[in-house]
């Protein structure tokens, strides 16, 4: 590491999680060990609300037999959470980072999932 790589959340967009030219190759003097800590970036959060909804009916007066309408919501507002981002950083013989996708996300989370269900209990 040759600076800080955290950027302000306001510059961070899809393709550009964090400071890509705070990274270098180790020189030989260091034996080929880098100074970077183990933990120096966090991923992106996670925004996701479940929601569920059912309805019981019931079929007869003492509610021995009744059905049960469900409605699941996974990711109910459909928001997009970044699970991942490219960290591999790869370095030419002239030090220069080569990567494509260096600092860019690689995956989301599933998007809005329904899950419609009935129970019939007797």
């Amino acid at each position: 590491m040759v600076t800080n790589p955290i950027i302000p959340k306001g510059e961070r967009t899809e393709l550009r999680q964090f400071n890509t030219g705070a990274f270098a190759p180790p020189t030989r003097a260091e034996f080929g060990i880098g100074n970077a800590p183990k933990d120096v970036l966090r991923g992106p959060g996670i925004n996701f609300f479940d929601v569920s909804m059912f309805k019981t009916i019931p079929l007869d007066t003492d509610g021995k037999r009744r059905i049960q309408l469900r409605f699941e919501f996974y990711n109910f507002f459909n928001h997009a959470s970044f699970q991942g981002v490219d960290t591999t950083a790869r370095f030419d013989p002239q030090n220069r980072q080569v990567s494509g996708t260096f600092g860019q996300y690689t995956s989301t989370l599933d998007a809005r999932r329904i899950v419609l269900g009935a129970k019939f209990y007797f």
